[in-house]
């Protein structure tokens, strides 16, 4: 378990330096990161309204 938590924690500091590196903002990254969960929680929920 703890390998499974320190490699999520890795890749996600990795997405972040990334989306810093393109869009040479650290805000902006964090406010795509912050949007993440919420896109996930968006398209679950449409995909449930379809039935």
């Amino acid at each position: 378990m703890k390998l499974i938590v320190g490699l999520s924690l890795i890749s996600l500091a990795m997405i972040f330096l990334v989306l810093s590196a393109r869009d040479r903002s650290t805000v902006l990254a964090g406010i795509i990161m912050a949007n993440i969960p919420l896109a996930l929680i968006g398209s679950g929920w449409g995909c449930g309204s379809r039935a």
